[in-house]
């Protein structure tokens, strides 16, 4: 019995991409408007590339060679004299996986805290999952925000991730 080579598949990588992201922008647009009980809301959403959710910025990027969306949500600006206390919460938590899946971490320009996770794209095609995801990682940031034992400077919720 003789093997037979697969066919390669008809699409590019540039067009499994693009399709993925189509998809990812409709799933996308079918959660924020639940979310957000508006479709115009969903829709300015999808164009910045980030909403309020949670009290906290979320932010989403899709890795087009990894197909891979990488989700941020801002927990907040340290206090400057609080921010080793900060960092050290944000590492303690990653290292005892208080919120499982979410990674804590310094944004490198801002020096903001940011709650993150990786999903692969197509996981979030279901809109159940998707909205669990969202609301799961912007819950995380809310509780990180005011029960985490942070000190954060006043306009720390309202920047961007």
């Amino acid at each position: 019995m003789t093997m037979q080579a697969l066919p390669s598949p008809s699409l590019s990588d540039d067009d499994l991409a693009r399709d993925v992201a189509d998809d990812l922008n409709a799933a996308l647009a079918r959660a924020l408007t639940r979310l957000l009980s508006s479709a115009a809301a969903a829709d300015q959403a999808l164009a910045e590339g980030a909403c309020m959710l949670g009290g906290g910025t979320l932010a989403w990027q899709l890795d087009p060679d990894t197909l891979v969306v990488g989700l941020f949500c801002d927990v907040g600006l340290p206090q400057v004299a609080d921010a080793p206390s900060a960092y050290r919460i944000a590492l303690e938590a990653n290292l005892c996986r208080n919120y499982p899946g979410v990674y804590i971490g310094v944004h490198p320009q801002s020096e903001r805290l940011v709650a993150t996770m990786d999903v692969p794209a197509v996981l979030l095609f279901e809109d159940d999952y998707c909205v669990q995801v969202l609301e799961t990682l912007a819950s995380h940031a809310r509780h990180l925000r005011e029960e985490g034992g942070l000190s954060l400077q006043a306009d720390s919720t309202t920047a961007q991730a």
